[in-house]
């Protein structure tokens, strides 16, 4: 049987302390993130890891993101922002409408 001394004690409390936390946490809504990996940046986008390297490289998409330290991150809002600026509304200039 193993003796619980006061250094034993203070680290069974905080596990106690800390599973309490996690459980009373997870009532509350979820937390949205602020940026993503590329991977979960080109899935969001529904594009790959490649074509987001390639334009971090050249530009030729224009998607923004952001050196953290050597990562890179791209804000969720940037994203959003991104898609909007570059939506296209098809006209119904070339549609006959008989």
């Amino acid at each position: 049987m193993v003796e619980l001394t006061s250094k034993n004690r203070c680290t069974r409390n905080s596990i106690t302390q800390n599973t309490a936390s996690i459980e009373s946490r997870a009532d509350e809504p979820s937390i949205r993130p602020l940026a993503v990996d590329p991977n979960q940046a080109a899935t969001l986008l529904s594009s790959t890891y490649s074509s987001l390297e390639k334009d971090r490289a050249t530009g030729h998409m224009g998607v923004p993101y952001v050196k953290a330290g050597r990562r890179v991150i791209y804000r969720l809002a940037d994203l959003d922002k991104w898609l909007t600026a570059n939506r296209i509304v098809p006209s119904s200039k070339g549609v006959n409408h008989e």
